[in-house]
């Protein structure tokens, strides 16, 4: 979609996503909040496997959609910075929060709609991720491994 080459995705951004889905998509609103739900998201589980790739679209016949979301994989951190592949907001890759809702009108979202998603779906992470871990099977020496990766979904992350 957007004509990148693999070697140059470190230059894009969620922002370039998003023109995408303003150029080629169908339900252009929908899938700027799903897109921005999907960054956020990103940055709550530490998953910074976000490359192009793992952004995929499908062709609903008449447009582009974006498809289901995939290559999602929490990774434990030792430092407390981290930054995603693409772009979040005006602070380039950095993943957090205040980054994210800073850049939230690219995906037509007002400041306190941005922030109530983003505050919802902390809540849903920091409630399911430790009894859906235990649900895999994992054991609590391997969920304590996995914690840090949901430290920003606490209340005082």
């Amino acid at each position: 979609m957007l004509g990148a080459h693999e070697s140059e995705v470190s230059s894009y951004s969620y922002a370039d996503l998003a023109g995408a889905i303003r150029q080629y998509g169908t339900q252009v609103r929908e899938d700027l909040h799903e897109l921005f739900r999907r960054m956020v998201f990103n940055i709550l589980v530490t998953n910074d496997d976000d490359h192009l790739r793992n952004h995929g679209f499908l062709f609903d016949g008449i447009g582009w959609r974006l498809s289901p979301l995939y290559d999602v994989v929490p990774k434990p951190q030792v430092g407390l910075e981290r930054r995603l592949v693409l772009g979040v907001g005006p602070e380039g890759r950095n993943a957090t929060l205040e980054n994210a809702l800073a850049g939230a009108a690219v995906f037509d979202l007002g400041p306190d709609e941005a922030s109530a998603m983003a505050e919802e779906l902390r809540k849903i992470v920091a409630a399911r991720w430790q009894p859906l871990f235990k649900e895999a099977g994992l054991s609590p020496a391997d969920q304590g491994r996995f914690a840090t990766c949901f430290r920003l979904a606490r209340e005082d992350g």
